[in-house]
């Protein structure tokens, strides 16, 4: 229902194109978040990343919110398919579990493709995705310095630390953002279709 800019590429681009966007991420999101479910007696859920780091993540934020309810902790497989009937039956535990709100930690895109087939499938039941928030929480990864995060270089951070896991999803969103930024205003004022209209891929 909402998409936040998380990334500072998305944002500089969004104020080339004249619309004044704050910098939001899932890593930001949490603890107000939190802070916010412990008052209202708000079940959370969270999903993605490991068991373990689940588990001390939910210890971690109890501690700094007590009263924090936590419905459930579950770690999807290696390979895991967010369109597939094993996604619809990990959806249906966490709606059967009393949560109100899953926290969804599984990566770009694979989150985002979950929770919208969650948010249909179970309309009572919101979600965030919320990327490596957890495991910053737990301790299986190490967030960005707060000086590269100012300077919109936490995405540099990432991937030095994550080379393998990120460097073909950073590659392809730099090859679109190239798109966006370069190539399609020249389309636009030399009235050319988009690659989407010429049946392009």
């Amino acid at each position: 229902s909402f998409v936040s800019a998380d990334g500072a590429p998305v944002v500089a681009l969004a104020r080339r194109q004249g619309t004044q966007l704050t910098r939001t991420t899932g890593a930001d999101l949490i603890e107000p978040l939190c802070a916010m479910a412990a008052r209202e007696g708000l079940p959370l859920f969270f999903f993605g990343s490991s068991q373990v780091l689940l588990g001390a993540a939910a210890d971690e934020l109890r501690r700094r919110f007590p009263g924090l309810l936590i419905a459930g902790c579950e770690a999807p497989p290696f390979g895991f398919d967010p369109l597939s009937p094993a996604a619809d039956a990990a959806g249906d535990r966490m709606a059967a579990s009393g949560a109100k709100l899953c926290l969804i930690a599984l990566g770009a895109p694979k989150q985002e493709l979950f929770a919208d087939r969650m948010l249909a499938r179970h309309p009572g039941m919101g979600c965030l995705c919320i990327g490596a928030a957890l495991d910053f929480i737990a301790g299986g990864q190490k967030r960005a310095p707060i000086l590269a995060q100012s300077l919109g270089l936490e995405w540099v951070w990432r991937l030095a630390t994550n080379p393998r896991r990120l460097f073909v999803r950073y590659a392809r969103c730099a090859m679109l953002m190239l798109d966006l930024a370069c190539v399609a205003p020249e389309r636009v004022r030399l009235g050319a279709p988009s690659p989407s209209k010429t049946g392009a891929k």
